[in-house]
């Protein structure tokens, strides 16, 4: 609604409740966000899952994802895991990324659902695809420590790479540290040799500089065109 994105909270309150009561989803997932950040209206969390309720049961995945935070948090509902599942599944199914990945960390730790890292994989894997940094870092993880799937250390650092070059604190880290103590040249190579394009490029920018390797214009140009040939778009 226009009132509430312009932070007209006033006005975009009654608009919004009006067309909720007459069975808008939308109006009705609005409503329960503006009860739940005391938006226009006093705080209430109880109101807010009332509406986030009536939209998700209409299929709005948003709604669903909040209303899973809920049970989840218990804010304005009774703390109830098996719930946050049903309505991050819910959601997860229509592709939301988000509820994707918190589905997947319910599989992961078992909670509300029984513990399955392959399930948890499936899910981590379709956020990640999606972009999501959190899945991609969570999805490295399991390729590293070969949980749900075959340990694969290329794969690993892949999504780990991915994660980081969207600003994820923790896969930034991790990649520093192996940097700091020599071991990204190796790395790099075992990324190339698994025709990753990223990998293949910052390792013919390491072979052009000599740095962390010895220069070598042939193996510069060498994956320069690998990474060229694997679509890589700087």
């Amino acid at each position: 609604m226009k009132a509430y994105n312009a932070k007209d909270y006033t006005n975009a309150y009654p608009a919004c409740k009006e067309a909720a009561k007459q069975g808008s989803a939308d109006a009705q997932y609005l409503l329960g966000v503006m009860y739940k950040k005391g938006e226009g209206v006093q705080q209430d969390f109880v109101e807010a899952a009332i509406w986030e309720r009536k939209a998700a049961e209409q299929g709005n995945a948003t709604a669903q994802v909040i209303l899973g935070d809920m049970y989840y948090f218990g804010m304005g509902v009774k703390e109830d895991y098996a719930e946050t599942a049903i309505w991050y599944g819910k959601a997860a199914e229509q592709g939301n990324a988000k509820a994707q990945f918190e589905l997947a960390e319910r599989y992961f730790y078992g909670e509300g659902v029984r513990q399955d890292y392959s399930v948890a994989l499936m899910w981590y894997r379709k956020s990640a695809e999606q972009g999501n940094a959190n899945a991609q870092f969570s999805l490295g993880g399991m390729y590293e420590k070969g949980m749900g799937v075959k340990q694969d250390l290329a794969e690993a650092l892949t999504w780990y790479g991915k994660a980081a070059k969207q600003g994820h604190a923790k896969a930034k880290t991790l990649l520093s540290e192996l940097y700091e103590i020599d071991l990204m040249p190796d790395l790099l190579k075992v990324l190339a040799e698994a025709e990753n394009s990223d990998s293949q490029f910052e390792l013919a920018k390491m072979y052009i500089s000599g740095a962390g390797v010895e220069k070598n214009r042939y193996l510069a140009e060498k994956w320069l065109i690998h990474s060229i040939l694997n679509d890589y778009k700087k």
